[in-house]
């Protein structure tokens, strides 16, 4: 999964935030975050985890964090 999310993030290195992606990049990134949520799905199956409760406690959680 590490490779699959390090190749999401190699999509946006070297771009600023206000660079549009090419279609052949939203192709590409489409492939590599479905590769990434099929290992995320995956371990959480695994772990027994229903992966929308750990996203609505993380989402609870970052509610109440300090972002400085």
């Amino acid at each position: 999964m590490f490779i699959e999310a390090a190749e999401i993030l190699e999509i946006f290195q070297w771009k600023k935030t206000s660079d549009e992606l090419s279609e052949d990049e939203k192709t590409h990134l489409k492939g590599e975050i479905a590769d990434t949520l099929i290992y995320l799905f995956y371990m959480c199956d695994r772990l027994n985890v229903d992966p929308m409760d750990v996203m609505k406690a993380k989402l609870e959680y970052n509610k109440g964090r300090k972002w400085d």
